[in-house]
């Protein structure tokens, strides 16, 4: 799906020239650091719900003793976690999450980068959207430990599963899509892959692609 779009649909999903975003950082998932990314830089960015749990790392004092460069925890959420995993996965090596890429204490670069946030999801090459459960310890299910919920109706010899067409539809219950502020992520993104509870969509501005 990826390939696809971004070897036929040239401009219309996503200029050859891209909106500047100052002072990014993304983790660099090969080598777990929170790091600076360079212009060229390729990233994937993730939007999720943080739920109740309060899992940012990175604190006002470490980012100052070294800006560019913060070693991540062994420990993450499993949203966080898997969404590493499936940019890998990808070919890629850079992904953008706002808890860890954005210093939640520092009010100055908090507010620096909010305003920079719809250029930093366009910028991404692809959002993971994390479209099920209501926190990042819920994980991408059908990536981790967490299996898909499957339904399934027996009809004489024959199994159907339902498939939605609209992920929306799939995901009206889940707390990523009532929420405005991630909704609003999706929005900005040129490219999307959802995770829901029964399947995973690709989304560009020219294809809209189910399992």
């Amino acid at each position: 799906w990826l390939d696809l779009c971004l070897r036929h649909h040239g401009d219309a999903c996503g200029s050859h020239v891209k909106p500047v975003v100052n002072n990014l950082r993304v983790i660099d998932c090969q080598n777990r650091v929170v790091m600076s990314a360079r212009t060229e830089d390729d990233y994937l960015a993730l939007s999720y719900t943080w739920g109740d749990a309060q899992h940012s790392v990175v604190d006002n004092t470490r980012h100052q003793q070294n800006a560019s460069f913060l070693q991540l925890p062994i420990d993450f959420p499993e949203t966080i976690m898997d969404a590493i995993k499936v940019t890998l996965q990808l070919g890629y090596r850079y992904l953008w999450v706002d808890a860890y890429c954005v210093d939640q204490t520092n009010s100055a670069e908090y507010q620096d980068q909010i305003r920079q946030m719809d250029a930093i999801y366009q910028n991404a090459v692809l959002t993971i959207i994390a479209a099920a459960g209501s926190g990042p310890r819920y994980g991408l299910p059908g990536v981790g430990h967490r299996r898909r919920k499957i339904l399934k109706t027996q009809i004489a010899q024959y199994t159907l599963s339902p498939a939605f067409l609209v992920p929306e539809l799939d995901a009206k219950n889940c707390a990523w899509i009532t929420r405005a502020w991630t909704f609003q992520e999706g929005l900005l993104s040129t490219r999307r892959l959802l995770f829901t509870e029964e399947q995973v969509y690709f989304q560009c501005r020219k294809h809209h692609c189910t399992e």
